[in-house]
């Protein structure tokens, strides 16, 4: 191989985040959020983004963008520029201080990705032009750096870290024997696996289908205004329509009625799914940024409602970075085939997008329909409580 495309470029970090996640939850279980950590992956990102802008080789940005991009996923967890890659010790610790209003502090905390997917493109475009891809790439690091350095003294955990020996295989065996998380889990894979290939791959569309090259690049940058908005909302409307319900029927027993973050999560699920199907029939300009917006609107609220889920169903809260860890590692195999898969279907058909419309949306739907049953089985569970 002597050539890589840029999706597939963006797909390295990811990559070793599939194989090096497993790691971090233990991380966030038994280290919390220290200074140090969050000092050490600062540096770590940063340097990755200088050393890809002196990078001249492929091999180069594989070490680069790849080996030391994904080591930082490890240990950091502050990085607003990446949706699926920004939650461990960070949003452990936001799950400790929030409980009632947790889905919309979650909410406003992955929107931030959402501002850096609308302000980057326009930002690059313009730079490229002005002073070159290497210094470009060296703004883009001292920026990230003035950005994060004030992050790594304000983010705390309220609780104390778990102990490492605390943290033992069997509690990742234990977790995944809740039907609920196993179920959450594996409904999120399917979402993931589906979700973000469009993200790759809606600019060649606008491409194919008359947009000029100016307007199919913003497509991600308005695609990601939608995500803005999306997480925010799905955030509020799951604490203001109520996640866990408590009614009193006696001086011990408290009657558990309704989780409404799963509920939300399914409709995101089902409407995503449902609007990224209906890109068949899509082929105007106009068109495609309304389908840009929408999808990026529930897409972006699955990425809110994600961990908010994990929390709601998690009783001990110094496991909560355990189980978002474990569910991160396998949503980010979904994430790191889905491209590739996207990529060979469209290949396959000519350049046609009907085959990879069709993968991603039958997923996603899928993953719907298991979000959906574990809520059922959410359901069953409170009925047997009661």
């Amino acid at each position: 191989m002597d050539r890589l495309n840029p999706g597939e470029m963006d797909n390295l970090p990811t990559g070793y985040h599939a194989l090096l996640a497993n790691s971090s939850s233990f991380f966030c279980s038994s280290l919390a959020v220290s200074l140090s950590l969050l000092i050490w992956g600062t540096l770590s990102y940063v340097l990755s983004i200088i050393f890809t802008s002196l990078s001249t080789e492929l091999y180069q940005f594989i070490l680069a963008q790849g080996l030391m991009f994904g080591i930082d996923i490890l240990l950091r967890a502050d990085r607003p520029s990446n949706p699926l890659t920004s939650f461990y010790p960070t949003i452990s610790a936001i799950s400790h201080w929030f409980d009632r209003r947790r889905g919309l502090a979650l909410g406003i905390v992955v929107a931030s990705s959402s501002i850096g997917g609308i302000c980057w493109p326009f930002m690059l475009e313009r730079l490229f032009v002005q002073i070159g891809f290497a210094w470009t790439v060296r703004t883009a690091g001292f920026m990230c750096l003035a950005l994060l350095a004030p992050a790594c003294l304000l983010i705390k955990p309220r609780l104390p870290p778990r102990k490492s020996a605390d943290v033992k295989i069997g509690l990742i065996k234990d977790s995944f024997a809740d039907k609920r998380y196993a179920l959450l889990t594996a409904a999120m894979f399917f979402i993931f696996w589906g979700m973000f290939i469009p993200f790759y791959y809606l600019p060649s569309y606008g491409l194919a289908h008359g947009m000029s090259l100016y307007m199919a690049n913003n497509l991600l940058a308005t695609l990601n205004a939608g995500s803005f908005a999306g997480r925010i909302v799905s955030g509020i409307l799951a604490d203001k329509l109520g996640r866990f319900a408590s009614t009193p029927l006696s001086m011990s027993r408290v009657k558990v009625i309704d989780d409404c973050r799963f509920n939300i999560t399914f409709a995101c699920a089902l409407c995503a799914g449902t609007i990224l199907m209906c890109l068949h029939a899509i082929e105007t300009a106009t068109g495609i940024i309304v389908f840009s917006v929408l999808y990026g609107f529930f897409s972006g609220g699955l990425i809110s409602l994600q961990s908010a889920c994990v929390a709601q169903i998690t009783p001990d809260l110094n496991m909560i970075g355990v189980k978002i860890g474990l569910l991160m590692a396998i949503c980010s195999l979904g994430v790191l085939t889905g491209n590739p898969i996207g990529g060979a279907l469209i290949s396959g058909a000519s350049g046609k997008f009907g085959a990879f419309i069709d993968f991603s949306g039958i997923i996603l739907l899928f993953g719907a329909i298991l979000v959906l049953i574990a809520r059922l089985t959410m359901e069953r569970k409170m009925c047997k409580i009661i």
